[in-house]
């Protein structure tokens, strides 16, 4: 009998039959109290019966073995701990106290997730919820594993316990100790759950802390940035392929140098991914497109051969190899890529990795590691094989491997096809509009079941020895086989562009898989169309059929591709499969009952691999057969393409444009300029392009069977070209000598006379009649609608310069607004640009403040435009000290936030310099060329010195790194007169011009009908002939809200302020001697000689002309030259926004 209390059980003898429980303590709680031995005799041991005392059996649970996720943590553990020893020693004493300051916390709690390495599962899992937002297991299709046979006897292992794969006939076999138990006993469906879930938590973990590789200065013997540019294109095209590397291990190892992540590899991956960068730096010659990546191939030799890698195998070995495999096939190198492919596949079989990887160990990061790179080695064999016709080496009797992988966090990790578009080498986190889920996962999945199919169709079908009646047995398995894979396709894995049903947009890996499978097709039914090896009567027309339904598939799916991708970065895989179709395209465009839609789907599928093989060189020998075969069956590709209805402007004839005028029109014009708006005017009609004549010869159209109103009149500007032959001339030589009463003019009556006389342009508020700065506007408009209507992913850079006060913010952010509002939708009411000021910002964090907005606006679909003013400025004491943190942005259009790397977008980015006055300043390019003058006259090596000096000033402040990063730039003049171009005339007239504008927007005359304003000629003479006004435009406008105008009434002298505030804005003491001078010196003004004389000289021009041409008398009704004049001035018409007014130099 027994009594309980406290968790305490005495027990009695009930007998010698009764067995001790199992959950009693062999020895009693006094003997275990004092640690001396006891015989465990029940009811009372020795001891106890000895010392007279009660005898106590305590019941305890069984102690509980490790889990094996506490044996992998612990094993992680052990691995970061070595990594941070290690990092101790290499590291100098400050870093080494920084390093354990982070290790360590307050409270003595060792942390070494923030210092070196990823911490336990546990706080992994703890962040799941966040990582983690979808129920992958719910939405993911995972295909089950295969059905595992016994693969035990071809494991052995060896006296060291090391596993190695002989099977039982090997005289090194040596039977492992089945004293693990089965894994499918231990595998339930909570285990496998919470191993899948581990292993996307430590999936998101470890792409969160991939951030700290750029620490280092270089990765594998190149620059940082360099090398994770490449490892990002990497990561966006080859790697979602084939899965062959496991990115989580990947980029852990190459932080902490682990066996995952050799030198081989890595230089692998390189050169592999170096025909995707548009950046000179990946060849070896810049102007050589042949030599990317030839650094990094030579690499992988030099180590191939220094490690003897060969002859010892390992996982990141296989990997390299095999990628450089299908990179040397894809550049035409087949026998390197072949060779290589077959090192990968026996290494394969000598690690074991065809067998089932529970059986060898327990670790889910090593299992899955090994399915992943077994099976992507399993679909290069067999896609080599085909492309190349030759065996398979891993057949489907070879393979126990399962195909279930339990790390899904690239499954439903969403895909941005825009910036893909692009070519961009930049973290695909972007424009969240047009994001999709990659499926990654499951399309492999999906792929290495086509895989195991394609191994039968080339055992049976496409080896030595195959004969019709084998294949005919066959032909219907596969048959189902294939549509059974099509029947249990996922939807979301489904593409069929044809259908009206089918998705817009997919991932390159999905279009990839489908072109795969239908290619398939057509290689199972090809041998038995009638010009093949199995050919056979009874099943060619069913067959041709199908083939023909793939073809046009495949030249659908591969087109959608090219418009949606490019194909310039496309893989070889898709090549094969559109050279495929072209094998039925021209078995059909040759056939007797050919038509026109063949030949058109042979010259699509024709095309794309013609773009296909700038990535894939090699594609150029598929191509090639293609062509002969064409050539051989006597096939014309050149279809009739339909006339433009619209014809280049250059492209007329000139006795057309001839017969579009009168001879009298032509030839008593008399000046140059009037035939030069002639030509003009016939050249605008002849753009309207041919018609059908008289005769039903297109042609152009006839003198006057076109209505003229509809065709646009060329706007005309008089001009004399008497003294063009001295030197240099401009419209502007006819404004100098009357400027200021132009000027005058304009201000009181708006900007019609000046758009009548000089080129002007506006944008806008904004307008301008200086040529240099009319350039640079139209330019830059012409720089930012190509941005618009192009894919470039990374932002437009445009720098502005002038004087303060010149007006640069306004001017840029008019020329910005009126090109923006006439793209996509335009403008919204709200729409205001981004302002930037870096002389107030502190530090990187204001900056990346503005980036943040910058990217919450693309995201949400828009272009912004930012502002960055006075960029120029310094930091922390370091003059141009912004110019560091703004070249990442710029050329990659990516910044750093809180230690992770994000990704702008689409944007126009505007740098206003507040130092310099013009670009040329800016770049040195002015002192330059003014000491290269002096240096004629006076060899000055002082000078010189200091002009060295300041290039390397520059180039340590990143000057010319930022320089030749610009799209475009504008140098803005300003109201003022330019204190770098001594011939600058125009400086009068854009006082005038602004000082329109802001009366215009004071007095509010810009709405109403009559836009004239009053001002006192003395006044307004006197602040246009002020040659130095401080602040620019900005002192013009202050001056104009200290003056009494808002009741209406005239600008004079007594509506200026007082003197005191004048004197701020202007030089009071010659303000004061120009009003006290008349506004114009002599009663006939300059003007008004000009327009006599001009007149006269046309007239006298004209007289000589008809006299010289012996003209025919005057029909009736026609007027004489000068009259004629005064009828031929065709009526102005207002220039567009964003127009400019035709410059009709000499």
């Amino acid at each position: 009998m027994s009594s309980q209390g406290n968790g305490v059980i005495m027990v009695a003898d009930d007998g010698p039959s009764q067995r001790p429980p199992k959950s009693l303590a062999k020895a009693c709680l006094a003997c275990r109290t004092k640690k001396i031995r006891c015989d465990a005799v029940k009811p009372e041991c020795g001891n106890c019966a000895s010392q007279k005392r009660e005898c106590i059996y305590r019941k305890e649970t069984p102690r509980k073995r490790p889990t094996f996720s506490q044996i992998a943590k612990l094993q992680r553990d052990l691995a970061a701990l070595k990594v941070f020893l290690l990092t101790l020693k290499r590291s100098s004493p400050e870093e080494r106290e920084k390093l354990l300051d982070a290790a360590v916390d307050e409270d003595g709690a060792v942390n070494l997730l923030d210092s070196t390495e990823p911490g336990p599962p546990e706080e992994a899992s703890s962040r799941k919820n966040t990582s983690q937002p979808i129920d992958r297991s719910a939405t993911t299709p995972i295909v089950s594993s295969d059905d595992e046979l016994n693969i035990a006897n071809f494991i052995s292992v060896d006296d060291a316990g090391t596993t190695n794969s002989f099977g039982p006939s090997s005289a090194l076999h040596n039977p492992a100790r089945n004293d693990r138990g089965t894994p499918s006993s231990r595998q339930s469906t909570t285990t496998t759950e919470h191993v899948k879930n581990e292993l996307i938590a430590n999936a998101a973990l470890q792409r969160h802390l991939e951030h700290r590789l750029t620490r280092h200065a270089t990765i594998a013997g190149e620059p940082t940035e360099l090398a994770l540019h490449l490892l990002n294109l990497h990561w966006a095209r080859q790697h979602h392929t084939f899965l062959l590397t496991y990115r989580p291990v990947v980029m852990r190892d190459l932080e902490c140098s682990g066996p995952y992540c050799s030198a081989f590899m890595l230089n692998a991956i390189f050169a592999c991914c170096s025909k995707f960068s548009p950046r000179p730096d990946v060849r070896d010659d810049p102007d050589d497109a042949s030599s990317v990546g030839r650094r990094f191939f030579k690499r992988c030799d030099e180590l191939l051969s220094s490690e003897y890698l060969l002859i010892r195998p390992h996982i990141s070995t296989i990997v390299g190899l095999v990628l450089l495999g299908s990179t040397y096939n894809a550049r035409g190198e087949t026998s390197k890529g072949w060779l290589y492919t077959g090192y990968a596949l026996r290494m394969v079989y000598d690690l074991g990795l065809h067998l089932d990887p529970k059986q060898t160990t327990e670790d889910p990061e090593e299992i899955e590691i090994r399915r992943r790179v077994f099976w992507g080695v399993f679909v290069c064999d067999k896609l080599q094989s085909l492309y190349m016709g030759r065996p398979v080496a891993i057949n489907l009797r070879d393979s126990q491997v399962s195909r279930e992988f339990l790390d899904l966090y690239e499954e439903m990790e969403p895909f941005y096809p825009s910036v893909l578009a692009t070519g961009s080498s930049s973290r695909l986190d972007e424009n969240m509009g047009d994001a999709i889920p990659r499926y990654s996962v499951s399309t492999f999945q999906q792929l290495c079941l086509l895989s195991k199919i394609m191994t039968t169709i080339i055992n049976r079908f496409y080896v030595v020895g195959a004969t019709f009646s084998n294949a005919q047995i066959d032909l219907q398995k596969i048959e189902q086989a294939l549509h059974q894979w099509r029947h249990k396709l996922p939807s979301e894995l489904d593409f069929q562009p044809w259908l009206s049903t089918s998705t817009a947009v997919q991932t390159p890996n999905i279009m990839v898989l489908q072109n795969v499978y239908y290619s398939l097709i057509i290689l199972v039914h090809r041998p038995f169309i009638s010009d093949d090896h199995l050919r056979s009567t009874a099943t060619a027309g069913r067959s041709w059929e199908q083939c023909t339904v793939a073809a046009r598939s495949i030249t659908s799916i591969a087109s959608v591709y090219k418009s949606t991708y490019g194909l310039n970065g496309a893989p070889y895989v898709l090549a094969y499969t559109v050279y495929v179709a072209c094998t039925i395209h021209v078995r059909n465009a040759a056939s007797q009952s050919q038509t026109r839609d063949h030949l058109t789907m042979l010259k699509s599928s024709l095309e794309c691999l013609d773009e296909l093989c700038t990535a894939n060189p090699g594609v150029a020998k598929p191509a090639n057969s293609i062509r002969r075969l064409i050539e051989a069956n006597h096939l014309n590709l050149v279809t009739e393409e339909p006339h433009s209805c619209r014809q280049n402007d250059m492209s007329f004839d000139l006795d057309i444009i001839h017969s579009t005028f009168s001879v009298n029109e032509l030839s008593n014009t008399g000046s140059d300029m009037f035939r030069m708006a002639d030509f003009e005017y016939a050249k605008r009609r002849a753009s309207a392009g041919f018609c059908k004549d008289s005769s039903g010869v297109l042609n152009y159209p006839e003198a006057r069977s076109i209505n003229n109103d509809q065709i646009p009149k060329p706007k005309v500007i008089y001009a004399d070209s008497c003294g063009s032959k001295y030197g240099k001339w401009s419209l502007f030589n006819q404004v100098e000598s009357w400027q200021m009463e132009v000027a005058v003019e304009t201000v009181k009556t708006g900007t019609t006379l000046i758009e009548n006389t000089v080129p002007t342009t506006r944008y806008g508020d904004l307008k301008t009649a200086d040529l240099v700065e009319i350039e640079g506007f139209r330019s830059t408009a012409a720089v930012i609608h190509e941005y618009l209507h192009g894919k470039a992913s990374r932002p437009l850079l445009i720098a502005v310069f002038g004087q303060p006060g010149t007006g640069k913010s306004f001017g840029v952010k008019e020329v910005i607004k009126t090109v923006l509002s006439s793209f996509g939708k335009g403008l919204k009411k709200d729409w205001k640009p981004i302002e930037a000021n870096l002389s107030q910002f502190k530090d990187q964090s204001d900056l990346s403040g503005i980036f943040d907005d910058v990217r919450d606006m693309t995201i949400s679909g828009d272009i912004p435009a930012v502002l960055f003013d006075e960029f120029d400025s310094a930091l922390d004491k370091q003059a141009l000290g912004w110019l560091k943190y703004l070249l990442a942005p710029m050329q990659d259009g990516k910044y750093l936030q809180s230690g992770s790397v994000r990704s702008l977008g689409r944007a126009i980015f505007v740098f206003i310099g507040g130092t310099s006055s013009t670009f040329e300043d800016f770049t040195g390019e002015s002192i330059n060329s003014k000491k290269d003058d002096e240096s004629q006259s006076q060899t000055n090596d002082a000078q010189s010195l200091q002009k060295q000096k300041w290039a390397i000033k520059d180039k340590g402040a990143k000057k010319p790194d930022f320089v030749s990063r610009l799209s475009t730039h504008i140098n803005v003049a300003g109201p003022n007169k330019s204190g770098n171009n001594k011939d600058d005339k125009m400086w009068v007239m854009r006082r005038a011009m602004l000082l329109r504008n802001m009366l215009e927007r004071r007095l509010g005359t810009k709405d109403k009908a009559d836009k004239s304003i009053s001002v006192d000629e003395t006044l307004l003479t006197a602040l246009l002939k002020h040659e130095k006004i401080p602040h620019g435009s900005r002192s013009m406008e202050l001056l104009l809200q200290m003056s009494r105008l808002s009741e209406g009434q005239k600008f004079d002298l007594s509506a200026l302020p007082s003197g005191n505030q004048l004197g701020m804005h202007v030089d009071l003491e010659e303000f004061q001697k120009d009003l006290a001078t008349a506004c114009f010196e002599q009663d006939i003004r300059p003007i008004d000689t000009v327009l006599y004389n001009r007149h006269m000289w046309c007239t006298w021009e004209a007289k000589e002309n008809v006299a010289k041409s012996k003209a025919q008398p005057m029909p009736s009704g026609e007027t004489s030259s000068p009259q004629r004049k005064e009828q031929l001035d065709i009526s102005v018409e207002e220039s567009g926004v964003g127009q400019s007014v035709i410059n009709l130099m000499a």
